[in-house]
């Protein structure tokens, strides 16, 4: 099953989805595919904290949106019809509290 373009997902917010792989990354080597499935994690909650760790990581963000890593390991999402899988998301989030414990 084909995944979604987190990128351009992120950048609208809206309920439209792209049905073509893509990424979400700040370089070459960290790419985050998800796939559609039946039972999975809802997707729009998964954006909103996708996009602010890509703003966390690229400094981009205020300090009132910055994630940690307890942020990203408190995070919990719903269990929806046509969300992200479960396992692919949680293999991202766990590659993204790596990546900021080594930027600490």
């Amino acid at each position: 099953m084909p995944g979604i373009d987190i990128c351009a997902i992120i950048g609208f917010m809206n309920d439209s989805v792209n049905q073509e792989p893509g990424e979400f990354s700040d370089g070459p080597s960290n790419r985050y595919t998800f796939d559609v499935v039946f039972r999975g994690y809802d997707r729009h909650p998964v954006h909103q904290l996708f996009q602010r760790i890509e703003k966390t990581l690229t400094g981009s963000v205020d300090e009132l949106e910055r994630v940690t890593p307890d942020v990203i390991r408190a995070a919990k999402f719903n269990i929806v019809i046509r969300g992200y899988s479960r396992s692919q998301v949680d293999a991202a989030l766990l590659d993204c509290i790596q990546r900021l414990q080594a930027r600490a």
